[in-house]
């Protein structure tokens, strides 16, 4: 059986069957279409012919550009494939017990103190509409709890400002409420009074959040924002979106 159509059908499964969010379906498109393309300059095409040895080959020239981090994600991305092949039959369960996660560094979460988080918010300037639709970003981040992914994909109809709860689908697309806080309700209010200075007329859409050019703003936007807020703030670890979710929990504890 041909690697790409069956490569295919697993982007499938994992869309339909799985459910999984069109994020996690990218990134694991964006995994795998190298290791696909290793294996045909390989002369493999035909899934029977695969060994433990290109798989394990594969993996080793990841170490020559890349960190452990994203080695050890590209590897999940090739088990779950190799899982799928397993489940319809083509491969055996030998060849899926010889891929080896390498070892990562523990990853070191943190949450802002509250003078920490007083200056992360305080260093936005919401005197013009960027500003205003920035701040209402992290006090959403802040207020809610929400992911990065969620707080992208929200939509206009997705919040209910009287009872101040925002409906988001979260992981393995599964939809959630989400209550936020006063500070997050002023400030999105604030924002959605301007949010059509940054809608153009051809390009019309629900989310909530915009750029300049009035397209849905990304995951990596949001990310880049809290980072340069971070330096603004003069905080010695750079908060991320995570950080700030981190926060939220670690605050509503207290």
């Amino acid at each position: 059986m041909e690697l790409k159509g069956l490569f295919n059908d697993f982007v499938s499964y994992i869309s339909h069957e799985e459910n999984l969010s069109p994020n996690t379906v990218e990134a694991y498109s964006s995994d795998m279409t190298p290791f696909i393309q290793y294996l045909a300059d390989h002369g493999v095409s035909d899934v029977k012919n695969i060994t433990h040895l290109h798989i394990r080959t594969y993996i080793s020239t990841l170490y020559e550009k890349l960190d452990k981090r994203s080695i050890s994600r590209k590897t999940s991305s090739i088990r779950a494939f190799l899982k799928y092949l397993h489940i319809q039959g083509y491969v055996s369960s030998e060849i899926l017990s010889r891929v080896v996660h390498p070892k990562t560094p523990e990853k070191i979460m943190f949450a802002l103190s509250t003078d920490e988080t007083n200056r992360f918010i305080s260093s936005i300037d919401a005197s013009s509409d960027l500003g205003k639709r920035n701040l209402a970003i992290i006090e959403l981040l802040y207020g809610a709890g929400l992911r990065v992914s969620e707080l992208a994909n929200l939509k206009l109809s997705d919040v209910d400002f009287d009872s101040r709860i925002l409906r988001v689908l979260g992981k393995g697309r599964k939809e959630r409420l989400a209550p936020f806080n006063d500070e997050a309700l002023s400030t999105l209010r604030a924002y959605l009074d301007i949010r059509h200075n940054f809608i153009k007329e051809d390009k019309p859409n629900d989310n909530i959040f915009v750029n300049r050019s009035g397209s849905p703003l990304g995951v990596r936007s949001i990310q880049r924002l809290t980072d340069i807020i971070s330096s603004k703030a003069g905080l010695l670890r750079k908060a991320t979106p995570h950080t700030m979710r981190h926060t939220y929990a670690t605050h509503l504890l207290e």
